[in-house]
């Protein structure tokens, strides 16, 4: 492009209505802004108070707790999982649209976990969703949109106790309707990457040991609660459940803050009854 050219082409440029931040557009991101985080609060997941599959394994006794007996948990538009939200659905109609008949695909299929007693004696229903189930490979599949952090851990580490547990309930579900699992898959996908190379996979075969001690512990925990809760009451219960152990949790800052609660005052029955809870999974548990 000659100069001269180029010189008309800014000076018209000049002449171009003004782009930038006015009240007006404030205004409309404003109300955009709350449109999507409506929606990301109102959805059905977000509302769920029973207790799922994906929190069973968590090794955060204390969050496990409150999501067992149903604390209120504050409501924030997270976006990340939104990002992950969106993904799925897609993912969901591509293999759906790689497999119209559903001979080998079965995506989203909801399955049935068990159930457990509550200190009130009602019973609480616990399910699933796996991601993909292949009948062709005989694998359960779990997708994780993540950022690097959580890949690297991944590559390094392995995978967390929380994503074991998930995965291998899912298949220990679909083992008792009758389908065959032999492989358990969870796919890091990246959520800050170009493309899917930098992705990282977990393969096993399905223990079906950690599923079993996730769903026993809960019962337990529950079990214990119970007790405490018949025999010293609703606030000592509380007070117990505010010091069990904690991990480096990010579900515990959503729960609302209580005020200090002095351990050397509970009764030492539930000391006792704390030792049968394990954070973590080990053959033998």
């Amino acid at each position: 492009m000659e100069h001269s050219e180029l010189l008309k082409k800014v000076a018209a440029a000049k002449n171009l209505p003004h782009v930038g931040k006015t009240e007006e557009s404030a205004r409309a991101w404003n109300e955009y802004k709350r449109i999507i985080e409506n929606n990301i609060i109102n959805r059905p997941r977000a509302q769920q108070r029973e207790i799922g599959a994906s929190e069973l394994g968590t090794d955060c006794l204390r969050c496990l707790a409150k999501r067992l007996l149903g604390y209120e948990r504050g409501q924030s538009a997270a976006w990340l999982p939104e990002i992950g939200t969106a993904v799925h659905a897609e993912l969901e109609k591509t293999f759906n649209n790689a497999d119209p008949e559903y001979k080998r695909f079965y995506t989203e299929r909801e399955l049935y976990i068990g159930h457990l007693s509550m200190p009130d004696g009602s019973k609480m229903r616990v399910g699933g969703h796996a991601d993909l189930y292949d009948r062709e490979t005989c694998t359960v599949v779990d997708w994780k949109v993540v950022g690097e952090y959580t890949r690297r851990k991944v590559q390094f580490k392995g995978i967390s106790q929380q994503y074991k547990v998930q995965i291998n309930l899912y298949a220990a579900a679909l083992q008792n309707e009758g389908e065959a699992v032999t492989r358990c898959a969870v796919y890091f996908l990246p959520r800050d990457a170009a493309t899917l190379e930098a992705a990282q996979v977990y393969e096993a075969r399905p223990d079906r040991n950690i599923a079993v001690w996730s769903f026993d512990r809960a019962q337990t925990m529950l079990d214990c609660f119970a007790l405490v809760k018949n025999e010293h009451g609703e606030t000592t219960l509380s007070d117990w459940i505010e010091c069990l152990p904690k991990a480096d949790c990010f579900q515990c800052p959503s729960y609302a803050p209580r005020p200090f609660v002095d351990a050397s005052k509970l009764p030492a029955q539930c000391f006792e009854l704390e030792k049968n809870f394990r954070a973590e999974y080990a053959p033998g548990n």
